[in-house]
């Protein structure tokens, strides 16, 4: 057997010498003397993370339950402003003695007093009928109570300004909310123009608010979303007190055409 194994060894040898150039013999022997098994460990656990979580909220339920939350007060308000009539029967002598800006202000009251026992049944609804995780239960009670208040200004102020048109963009606002409201996913994860939007939401800053009683509230964070918030309501309720009178008049114009082609209720 020796001339082929005397071959094999010559063989071996020039290879090695060959490739002394290119490889460095002492890190291929420590690589083979490695541990493999070890190495595989490092390789898939490079690193020892150490979590420590500052606002744990225990279940996804729950930490989606602002959103879910925010879409329900939107979709109340909305349907209840498509089956109620912003409009008041008033007699002869009550339209001369009541203006348009006090009819308007006391209808607004109504649908007020609607969206505050809304809110109410929400928020105690999601701590005490489908157990929500809430940190700050009083407080996740008053702030479901200002943001059902926010939106059924905006809803009520859509519908007696403009109408049916009103109702319409209150449902743009909601099909745009559910895709750039960042309720479940970060918004930086959906495309540029929702991206864009975001900030122009009311909705946004109505997840965001609820969201600090469910894991603990960060006031500053908390103040800002109030705020804007608070900013969305007046900004609407002032138009629509200034504007309401005017705009009214050729909107029932606009409803009057589209009555007559019987096409719409």
């Amino acid at each position: 057997d020796w001339p082929m194994i005397r071959s094999g060894i010559e063989k071996a040898g020039n290879f090695i010498r060959d490739q002394q150039e290119n490889i460095d013999l002492n890190e291929l022997i420590k690589l083979l003397k490695a541990d493999a098994q070890s190495e595989s460990d490092f390789l898939s656990n490079p690193v020892t993370m150490k979590q420590k979580a500052w606002y744990p909220v225990p279940n996804y339920g729950s930490a989606s339950a602002p959103f879910y939350t925010a879409l329900c007060l939107w979709v109340g308000g909305l349907l209840f402003s498509n089956i109620a009539s912003t409009d008041f029967v008033l007699s002869d002598k009550d339209k001369k003695r009541f203006s348009k800006r006090e009819q308007y202000s006391a209808r607004m009251l109504s649908f007020l007093s609607v969206g505050f026992f809304q809110a109410l049944i929400v928020s105690l609804g999601n701590l005490y009928l489908l157990h929500t995780y809430a940190f700050e239960k009083t407080w996740f009670v008053a702030m479901t109570i200002f943001v059902g208040l926010v939106f059924m200004s905006i809803l009520y102020i859509l519908a007696a300004v403009f109408g049916n048109l009103g109702k319409g963009i209150g449902i743009i606002l909601l099909v745009l909310s559910i895709s750039a409201g960042g309720g479940n996913f970060p918004i930086q994860l959906s495309g540029k123009f929702f991206q864009f939007i975001n900030p122009l939401l009311p909705f946004t800053y109505a997840v965001n608010l609820l969201r600090e009683p469910v894991g603990g509230i960060y006031w500053p964070n908390a103040w800002f979303y109030a705020l804007v918030l608070l900013l969305f309501g007046l900004v609407f309720g002032i138009f629509g007190i200034i504007f309401q009178p005017y705009i009214s008049v050729y909107i029932k114009k606009l409803q009057a055409k589209i009555n007559e082609s019987h096409f719409f209720h």
